[in-house]
Order: C-alpha cells, then sequence, then structure tokens
C-alpha cells in the first residue's frame, strides 16, 4: 500500500523514492539528502535537526511538491 502522508519518522530515501518530485524540496534547503549514503537511516525530523530547518516548514514544502493540502495552505486562503 502507497503511503499518502508525509510524516517526521519517515526515512528519507523512502520520501525520495516515493515521491521524486520532492527532490527540489530538499535541494531548496541545500540538504545532501539526494544520493547520500545515510539517506536510508536518516528521518525527515532527522534532517530538519541537522539542518536546522524549521519542521513545519520543511514538512509544509515536502506536502506541497506532492499536492497534498495543508493546514498552513488552508488558513492562508481564508
Amino acid at each position: 500500500m502507497t503511503k499518502t502522508e508525509i510524516t517526521p519518522t519517515m526515512i528519507v530515501a523512502d520520501v525520495l523514492a516515493q515521491w521524486p518530485q520532492t527532490i527540489p524540496v530538499f535541494h531548496k534547503y541545500q540538504t545532501a539528502c539526494v544520493g547520500c549514503d545515510i539517506a536510508p537511516f536518516d528521518t525527515l525530523a532527522d534532517v530538519a535537526r541537522i539542518y536546522e530547518l524549521d519542521l513545519e516548514q520543511f514538512l509544509h514544502d515536502l506536502k506541497e511538491a506532492i499536492g497534498i493540502s495543508t493546514t498552513k495552505d488552508f488558513e492562508n486562503n481564508v
């Protein structure tokens, strides 16, 4: 079964494999995740911690890249 949600505990390599359209998001945040040997082990939360990213914004951008509506999107449209 295909996951339809991106969560902080997801493994980077799994996200990249399932949703290659997220690659530009990793590049936007200047991470070395795409092609990294550690990607099969690090979670999205690990990436946010290591690169000192705002986890909520990072997840929002990843979800936006795959077409998942987020609460922020709703709040901005009200």
